[in-house]
This record gives C-alpha cells, structure tokens and sequence, in this order.
C-alpha cells in the first residue's frame, strides 16, 4: 500500500518537476548568454584574457552552450594558446556534436598544431554527422587541398556542385511556379490576355 501512494505521489508531482527542470534550463541558457556577451564585448575591446573568464563562467552556467566553447576557443587561437584551443574545442564537440563551427575550429587548431591527419578525421567526422551542410565539405575540401589529397578534394568540390544544382533547381521550379505569367493568369494587358487565352 505504502509503494502505491508513493508511487501516486511521484506521479502527481512529475508534471510540477519537468516544469521546474524547463525554467531552469531556460535560466541556465540566459545566464549563459549574458555572460558569453560580456565575454564578446571584452574581447572586441582587446581584452582577450577577461574574456576567457566569462566564456568559461557561460561554460559554467550552461555546459551545453556550444557557442561559449567555440568562441573560448577562438580566443585561445587568436593568443597562439593551441593546447588550450584544442582543449575548449575538444569539450565542445564531445558536449555539442551537432555544433558544425566547433568541428572546424577544432580541425584549424589541429591543422596549426601539425596534426593534419586528425584535422581531416575531425572534418570528416563533421562531414559525416552534417552531409547537407556545404560549409563543412568546403572546409574538408580547403584542408584537402592544403594536404595535397586532391581525389579527397575532388570528391568534395563534387558534393558541393552537386547539393547546390539540386538547390538551384529547387529555387527556380518555385520561381518558376510563382512567376510565370501563363500559370499565374492576370490579365491587365493585352500581351497577357493573350498569353492567358492560349
């Protein structure tokens, strides 16, 4: 009887706790964001090393927060600090895989370190878990060229030529289907009256 009330009582309260835990992610990602501008606003004034504190403060705040680890370690970078660039761009994709930039600046600091082996695995990887995003295949492609695998670069430039024809075959069938006068019949004028009869 004791398990059935408590058991009621988990249930009853459950709706009250996921609300809870939803206002405090949402609070958790405020915090995070105020402290990532500060740390934005500090660093666009030169004062790299302030700003390092409150990228790792908006860390803190919300270890989720994919755009404080991308920019703590664009700051690293920008110090020539490549150990802790990788560091902060490792944490980053282990936390936020989905997150494109952190791949990218973790290839780029890979790249600048002499690892151009694991800079092209990390933009693979990217490659792989994004397919449709062009601006990771044209960052492999760059670091394929620059390592000289250029069939791995072909392949690359391939992809891209190949996503943006079916994206420009998209955009025209809609233009094409929202602007052609035949289709779309108005017939203010002559000319399209008669275009219009046909």
């Amino acid at each position: 009887m004791a398990r059935v009330i408590a058991a009621l009582f988990l249930i009853a309260i459950a709706p009250a706790r996921i609300e809870a835990q939803r206002d405090m992610r949402a609070s958790r990602e405020e915090i995070a964001a105020q402290h990532r501008a500060q740390g934005d606003s500090l660093r666009a004034a030169g004062d790299r090393g302030s700003a390092i504190g409150w990228y790792r403060d908006a860390i803190a705040a919300d270890p989720d927060d994919a755009l404080s680890y991308e920019r703590l370690g664009r700051v690293f970078l920008e110090r020539d600090a490549l150990g802790d660039a990788r560091s902060a761009f490792e944490a980053g994709v282990t936390r936020r895989p989905d997150h494109g930039p952190l791949w990218v600046g973790l290839a780029e600091t890979l790249e600048r370190m002499g690892a151009m082996d694991e800079a092209a695995r990390a933009l693979r990887e990217l490659t792989r878990r994004t397919p449709d995003e062009l601006d990771a295949w044209r960052a492999r492609a760059a670091l394929a060229m620059r390592r000289g695998a250029w069939s791995e670069a072909l392949a690359c430039y391939r992809r891209i030529g190949d996503e943006e024809a079916q994206r420009n075959v998209i955009a025209l069938r809609f233009l094409v289907g929202t602007n052609d006068p035949v289709r779309r019949c108005d017939a203010r004028s002559e000319v399209r009256r008669a275009l219009c009869e046909r």
